[in-house]
């Protein structure tokens, strides 16, 4: 019996000595994947201006294709009270 326990113990022992890889700086694996963006249509007018891609000049600038970096900000807020509420009648006897 002690001799399945040793051999437990040294068996969690050397599993948690066994180190993983750490990622290395550049290396193609751990690289970001970017979604493709879709192609866009041009219309042959002929012209190097298109109103497609242009910004209005009263528009709002904010992210709207993919691909684009938006920022999300959560705000949270809570309450509480400890109020003990204890009600004790005495009956006359």
């Amino acid at each position: 019996m002690a001799r399945y326990l040793v051999l437990a113990v040294a068996l969690l022992l050397a599993a948690c000595s066994s180190t993983q890889k750490k990622p290395l700086a550049d290396d193609p694996f751990y690289a970001p994947v970017y979604p493709e963006a879709p192609p866009t249509k041009v219309a042959a007018t002929g012209s190097i201006y298109q109103e497609s891609q242009s910004s209005s000049l009263y528009s709002d600038i904010r992210a709207h294709k993919v691909g684009d970096i938006i920022t999300i900000v959560l705000k949270e807020s809570t309450q509480a009270k400890k109020v003990p509420v204890i009600r004790l009648k005495k009956a006359p006897t």
